[in-house]
């Protein structure tokens, strides 16, 4: 949980407590009991913020550089890797044969050539291929990837 996505949304769960269960929002609760008031005293939204402005600094300099790293190569030596994201649809050959059912064999051969793309995307990370075995590693994973998917640019 303290990974950088998770701690960027501390200080607005932070804010979230304060609104709830802590009522510490000027105008957002009902008159407490005096004993409530003294322990849990309201403020107004700016002091919140404030408050909590140490923390909004780090997850803005953290957002940022995640943005301007995804966006630049550093050392220039960058290869081309293909995006797969919303560009990757499912032949509709396959998509009506999983919807159909598939026998115990179809999966096992399914299964197989998946494994075999994930071992082929694996060599091709190395940077200790040659071209032309990278060429032809590359086009083993692109026959695979198109038999069972569409990929649009």
């Amino acid at each position: 949980l303290l990974a950088k996505p998770m701690w960027v949304t501390l200080p607005f769960l932070l804010l979230l407590l304060d609104f709830w269960p802590l009522r510490r929002v000027q105008g957002f609760r009902p008159d407490p009991n005096p004993d409530e008031r003294s322990a849990n005293p309201s403020s107004p939204w700016w002091r919140l913020l404030l408050e909590k402005a140490p923390l909004f600094a780090p997850v803005l300099a953290s957002c940022l550089l995640t943005i301007w790293a995804q966006k630049h190569d550093t050392e220039g030596n960058q290869k081309p890797m293909m995006r797969l994201g919303n560009d990757i649809f499912a032949q509709d050959w396959f998509t009506k044969q999983i919807e159909g059912g598939v026998t115990a064999d179809q999966a096992r051969g399914i299964t197989h050539e998946f494994r075999t793309m994930v071992e082929l995307k694996d060599k091709l990370a190395t940077g200790t291929l040659t071209d032309d075995q990278r060429k032809q590693l590359q086009q083993q994973y692109d026959d695979l990837l198109n038999k069972y998917f569409i990929v649009r640019a």
